[in-house]
């Protein structure tokens, strides 16, 4: 009888806690948007030895406008694991190109910013030295 008392008692607290938590997600929406990117991409002429037929490309978010930035340049280098792509790096660099976008929508100005372009490898999806195979 005790055992089915408790039951009963926790399935209303578990039924209660479910209304509860569904009345405030319907009450506080996600702050989560939408992203878009505008993905740019530029081929490097990468000088191989012994005629590689890997590639290199530069990524560039046409999302936002570019900037000058007099602190410097801090390339990102992007090699993608196990057969994976170069366009991979997008997300990368479309959160760079954002966080550099806000630091100048708050005022920082050209003397504060690092330019960071993001060069990703195309290694033709190639297997590393990890594949089960």
């Amino acid at each position: 009888m005790l055992l089915r008392l408790a039951a009963a008692a926790l399935a209303a607290l578990g039924a209660a806690y479910v209304a509860l938590h569904v009345a405030h997600l319907a009450s506080h929406p996600a702050d989560a948007a939408m992203t878009y990117m505008r993905a740019q991409w530029t081929e490097f002429a990468v000088p191989w030895e012994g005629g590689h037929p890997y590639r290199a490309f530069a990524y560039a978010d046409g999302s936002f406008p570019a900037r000058e930035c007099a602190a410097g340049t801090v390339p990102v280098i992007y090699v993608p694991g196990n057969a994976g792509d170069y366009a991979q790096a997008r997300s990368l660099g479309h959160e760079l190109a954002s966080a550099q976008h806000s630091a100048w929508r708050e005022g920082q100005g050209a003397e504060d910013c690092y330019h960071m372009p993001v060069i990703a490898t195309h290694l033709n999806e190639e297997f590393s030295a990890f594949d089960a195979r």
